[in-house]
């Protein structure tokens, strides 16, 4: 079940706003067994149910300089487990909120060039399934430079992007594999240079 309105203003200005709620089976692990790590056997019972609001927007407060932002709300739970452990408790590695907003500037004095900066928000997630270890959540911020021109009468194009431009540490995702839970951290401070040239 989903719904999808949306409203835009003379091209300058656009909202968006989407519900949805889907269900599919439970996936998991038994809280207890005899494995290394204390757990059970892996079994399928009950779902995990999804209900969600999205809302996204863009304006172009001058012809040069473009804000969008966007932010989803998601209660996801698992529910008819079977354990007690795992019922009601937030999806492992399912964030209730993130949210993002970029500002992008077109320079009028170098045509072709335009500098963005984009801020990334993800909320705290639950680390093991029953939700008694949770990482905190954490904002990163990218930026970028991106250039086009003609050479040698081709089309070409340049970008450069540092991603985590304040070198922030952060979980980037949290799971279960090989007996055990699992933390993945972020990757630190890169910066990626690129060229494309228009061969046709």
């Amino acid at each position: 079940m989903s719904r999808a309105p949306k409203q835009e203003w003379d091209k300058r200005a656009a909202l968006s706003a989407a519900l949805f709620r889907m269900s599919r089976p439970f996936d998991f692990i038994e809280p207890v067994g005899n494995s290394f790590a204390g757990l059970g056997n892996f079994r399928r019972a009950g779902e995990q149910v999804h209900t969600s609001a999205e809302f996204s927007g863009q304006v172009a407060l001058i012809p040069q300089l473009r804000l969008t932002g966007s932010a989803t709300w998601l209660h996801a739970r698992a529910v008819d487990t079977g354990i007690a452990a795992y019922e009601g408790v937030q999806i492992q590695n399912v964030p209730a909120l993130r949210s993002s907003a970029s500002v992008r500037y077109g320079f009028t004095d170098l045509p072709g060039v335009d500098a963005s900066l984009a801020w990334l928000h993800t909320g705290r997630r639950n680390a093991r399934l029953d939700g008694t270890v949770s990482v905190p959540g954490y904002d990163r911020l990218d930026a970028g430079l991106d250039w086009a021109a003609r050479v040698a009468g081709r089309k070409a194009t340049g970008q450069l992007r540092v991603i985590n431009l304040t070198n922030r540490f952060y979980w980037r995702d949290v799971g279960y594999a090989h007996s055990a839970d699992l933390l993945f951290p972020g990757a630190p401070r890169q910066v990626f240079i690129g060229v494309a040239v228009e061969m046709l």
